[in-house]
């Protein structure tokens, strides 16, 4: 997973970090990509929709973690699951 995190003019934002994000990237085994809106409100709530900006259907919901983990679970017809999503630090 991939966040990238943007201000108002949906550039990413520099400085301080705002208390949501839009864009997610989520990549499957066979390497392709896609992207989603998502938001992560005051309380840690995270929500994920189908179409970055403008949302579209809700399809994962859930909270970040005291630890800084993202426990997501997916919701709507035909889906199900539950996926914990942990920061990787990259090999020295």
């Amino acid at each position: 997973m991939t966040c990238r995190r943007t201000g108002p003019d949906r550039r990413p934002h520099a400085g301080s970090l705002p208390p949501f994000a839009f864009w997610v990237t989520f990549r499957a085994a066979d390497g392709t990509d896609e992207v989603h809106h998502f938001e992560v409100d005051e309380r840690g709530t995270v929500r994920v929709w189908e179409t970055w900006l403008t949302k579209g259907a809700l399809i994962m919901q859930g909270h970040v973690m005291t630890d800084g983990r993202l426990e997501l679970e997916a919701v709507g017809p035909n889906r199900s699951g539950r996926m914990l999503l942990q920061r990787r630090r990259p090999a020295p």
